[in-house]
């Protein structure tokens, strides 16, 4: 049976804290989700569009084959293009 092509939108920003603790602990969170993602599986069962309007080091992943595009808070055009 051929399995279906998932495609997920993770949204990710680092909570508005003053928080160091806070933050880094949201961002390690968010790196794990992914990797656990493109780890278990394929490109071709899964494809992720990231939003990191954060501290953008999201944008380590976007070179994997699993990942469509990675956007940040200042690529507005792109944002608007692909969710309006």
């Amino acid at each position: 049976m051929r399995s279906k092509t998932v495609t997920t939108l993770v949204e990710a920003y680092v909570p508005l804290s003053s928080d160091r603790e806070i933050q880094g602990n949201f961002r390690q969170i968010m790196t794990t989700l992914i990797l656990s993602l493109i780890e278990q599986h394929t490109p071709d069962e899964i494809n992720l569009y990231i939003l990191d309007f954060g501290s953008e080091t999201l944008g380590a992943f976007s070179e994997s084959p699993h990942v469509g595009d990675v956007m940040f808070s200042h690529d507005t055009e792109k944002i608007k293009s692909n969710y309006t």
